[in-house]
């Protein structure tokens, strides 16, 4: 299946990640086991898959709390056009970017995938691709009960501000 080389990926650069004599990123995470879910995974996999193609063409995905770049190499497996990756962890952000540029060319090679090392609060509309809002936004920023990760307040800023307002889809 196509949906794993991104995991076998992942799992190298995790281990890369670590480095001699150092704690792996994902130690005292919850990242570590939510990318071996493997009902998570495909419950976010086909929620996508029907949201995606609905979309367009020119479809564009907002992954919020991308964290290891899963849901976005995912949006972007599926066909979306444009998939940004908001990500305000440095180390996640800069190990989605290595992940995804690893499983571009053989997974996605027609997607523009773009990782924001910053909160969601402060990326603007206009730094989204052509300056609009986004068809879809994904999230799994929930696995701390919405408070650990401060979904209850960083969601709806994202889907006010950075979803369109007509037919935007959330996922979940």
């Amino acid at each position: 299946r196509r949906a794993s080389k991104p995991l076998i990926w992942l799992g190298a650069c995790v281990m890369a990640a670590a480095g001699a004599g150092k704690k792996p990123l994902f130690e005292y995470d919850d990242h570590y086991v939510m990318l071996n879910d493997v009902g998570r995974n495909d419950f976010y996999r086909r929620a996508l898959a029907r949201a995606v193609p609905a979309c367009g063409a020119d479809c564009t995905v907002l992954d919020v709390g991308a964290g290891s770049g899963l849901l976005s190499m995912m949006a972007a497996n599926l066909g979306a056009k444009h998939v940004v990756a908001i990500e305000a962890n440095p180390n996640l952000a800069s190990l989605a970017e290595r992940t995804i540029e690893a499983n571009q060319p053989a997974n996605f090679p027609q997607s523009n995938v773009t990782v924001i090392p910053e909160l969601s609060s402060a990326v603007s509309p206009g730094r989204l691709p052509g300056g609009r809002p986004a068809d879809i936004l994904v999230t799994e920023t929930f696995g701390t009960m919405l408070l650990g990760e401060g979904a209850a307040n960083f969601v709806p800023d994202s889907r006010d501000r950075l979803l369109k307002r007509e037919g935007g889809v959330v996922i979940p």
